[in-house]
């Protein structure tokens, strides 16, 4: 115990660099933007309902100009564009001008004073929403056959300076993922006792997509979703035995965004009273364990018990 504490003190200040944006650098909570975050759709709705944060946290240290001493009292402003800027160049570098002629004029974002600017670092998190930095694409939340970067610019504003008096620069890119995976081609049902099992979900997918199931009852009614799963084994619970239900199966990308409904297959629970049921290893480690083992050798023997008194008795 004491071991490992000292390991982790030691590995402290290592971590806490990790999170420390270098010079010129923007550090975001979060790679991506998907299409949910781009429409700010409410967190736990849709089809299928799902969690997103609609925010992204930023957090940056700025490169000063040369000959430039950091003075608190100035100001940050935040710009974002479709485009790089010139907020990187060696020469003329600028948070408000395009690095390439003809692209949009980078787009202002934010302002921050106070105590936000007392440091050349900005290292407790700022949020900012994700749908307003999604904005400066183009067709950003209704083009989604392709994804695009969004890059951001942080300019330095020395006090009393104009908003065009940069001496200071950090720079970043975020992803605007905005292309749905495909949906399963295929997958099997297996029935349960007031449940469907899917598994073996076949199609065109990456080995990091998640999977959600969902069964509605047939004519009509609320859906029942399963868990997410990180492959295609899933359970769908709480059903009425002997009624039908209609099951598709939907992939979830890296970045939370939902393929559409794979075709729908039937599924109907029934009543049972199998190992399978009792002794479940996926989900109560019943198979795998020992007592598991023990429950079924268990069962087993009541079996051959019962078997060999009816053998008596004929």
């Amino acid at each position: 115990m004491r071991r490992a504490l000292i390991m982790l003190l030691l590995a402290a200040p290592a971590l806490a660099h990790a999170q420390t944006p270098s010079a010129g650098s923007i550090l975001f909570d979060s790679q991506t933007i998907n299409l949910r975050q781009c429409l700010r759709t409410p967190s736990g709705t849709g089809v299928p309902p799902l969690m997103n944060e609609l925010d992204v946290g930023l957090t940056w240290t700025v490169d000063l100009d040369d000959n430039v001493n950091f003075q608190a009292g100035g100001r940050f402003r935040l710009y974002a564009s479709p485009a790089e800027t010139k907020g990187s160049d060696d020469e003329g570098r600028s948070c408000t001008q395009p690095r390439t002629g003809g692209q949009a004029t980078p787009t202002f974002i934010r302002e921050y004073t106070g105590t936000d600017a007392n440091s050349a670092s900005m290292l407790f998190a700022k949020d900012v929403e994700m749908n307003t930095l999604a904005a400066v694409v183009q067709n950003a939340c209704t083009n989604t056959s392709e994804d695009a970067t969004i890059y951001l610019c942080v300019a330095w504003i020395p006090p009393n300076g104009s908003d065009t008096a940069e001496r200071g620069w950090a720079t970043g890119t975020i992803r605007l993922d905005r292309v749905a995976p495909a949906p399963p081609a295929s997958f099997n049902i297996e029935p349960g006792d007031g449940r469907l099992r899917i598994t073996g979900c076949t199609g065109t997918g990456a080995a990091e997509d998640d999977f959600i199931a969902a069964a509605t009852p047939e004519g009509g009614g609320t859906p029942q979703y399963s868990s997410r799963g990180e492959d295609c084994d899933l359970r769908i619970t709480g059903l009425t035995n002997r009624a039908n239900y209609s099951v598709v199966v939907y992939r979830i990308d890296t970045a939370n965004n939902p393929s559409a409904a794979s075709a729908a297959m039937t599924g109907t629970p029934v009543p049972s009273d199998d190992l399978w049921e009792h002794y479940d290893g996926a989900e109560e480690g019943g198979c795998n364990t020992g007592a598991g083992a023990a429950g079924i050798l268990g069962a087993l023997s009541l079996i051959a018990a019962a078997a060999a008194a009816r053998r008596r008795k004929s």
